[in-house]
C-alpha cells in the first residue's frame, strides 16, 4: 500500500473511514461459530504453519510483526470495526490507518469489518490488521493499544492479537464488552481511562516465551 503519512497534529475527532478498495474486502463468514475466550490464547494453524505460509515475508526480512483480528460471536459483521495503533519507543508517530508509516514501521491494512472463524486461519498479512516494524523496534516498549472505532451489533466483539518476532509467534485474546459502540477514535488522547480503548502489554506477552 502507498505511503499516506500524517502528522501527529490531526485532531483526534469522530470521522468516517474511506471505503476499502475490492482487494481488500473482509472474508465472508462461516457457518460454523467460534467462542473466543478473553485472556486465553485462541487456536490457529501452528507456529511452523504460519511461518511457511503466512508470513515469510516479514520473518524472511528480520522484521516484527503486530496484527489483529476480530469476529462477533465468531461471526463476520459489516460496521465492526477494531483499530491498531502502535507506538515504538522514542518514536513521535503512532502508527495507525492515520499515521501509514514512520522512520521504524508500516501500517500495511486497515481492516473496518468483523470477520468470521474462518478468518483465523487467513494469512495475517492479508486478512489481518498489520503493522510491520524494523528489526531495530524493542518490541518490549513498543506501545499497543486497540481502539473499539465502530460496534454496530451492539455485541461483545473478541479477537486475537498476534506478535511476529525472530523468535516465534505469540498469540493472546482481546475482548470489548458488549453495549460498547465505539468512539470513532475521538478519544485517543484519553485513551487511559476509555472503555473503548485496551492496551496490549507486549512485555507481558513475550515474557510467556
Amino acid at each position: 500500500l502507498p505511503p499516506n503519512t500524517q502528522t501527529n497534529s490531526v485532531p483526534h475527532q469522530a470521522e468516517s473511514k474511506p471505503q476499502l478498495s475490492s482487494g481488500q474486502s473482509t472474508v465472508p463468514s462461516s457457518r460454523t461459530s467460534i467462542s473466543l475466550p478473553a485472556n486465553s490464547p485462541v487456536v490457529v494453524p501452528t507456529n511452523s504453519q504460519i511461518v511457511t505460509q503466512f508470513i515469510h515475508n516479514t520473518l524472511q526480512a528480520g522484521k516484527h510483526g503486530i496484527a489483529i483480528v476480530w469476529s462477533v460471536g465468531g461471526q463476520s459483521h459489516q460496521g465492526v470495526d477494531v483499530d491498531l495503533y502502535v507506538r515504538p519507543p522514542n518514536e513521535s508517530v503512532e502508527l495507525s490507518f492515520r499515521n501509514k508509516e514512520s522512520a521504524f514501521g508500516q501500517h500495511l491494512r486497515d481492516i473496518v469489518d468483523a470477520g468470521g472463524d474462518s478468518i483465523y486461519s487467513q494469512d495475517p498479512t492479508v486478512a489481518f490488521e498489520y503493522v510491520e516494524l524494523d528489526p531495530s523496534v524493542s518490541l518490549r516498549d513498543t506501545s499497543v493499544w486497540l481502539d473499539l472505532f465502530r460496534n454496530d451489533s451492539n455485541q461483545a466483539v473478541q479477537g486475537l492479537v498476534m506478535v511476529v518476532t525472530k523468535g516465534g509467534i505469540l498469540q493472546d485474546a482481546f475482548r470489548f464488552p458488549p453495549a460498547l459502540c465505539g468512539d470513532r477514535g475521538s478519544q485517543a488522547t484519553h485513551r487511559d481511562e476509555n472503555p473503548n480503548w485496551v492496551r496490549v502489554d507486549l512485555n507481558a506477552l513475550l515474557s510467556r516465551k
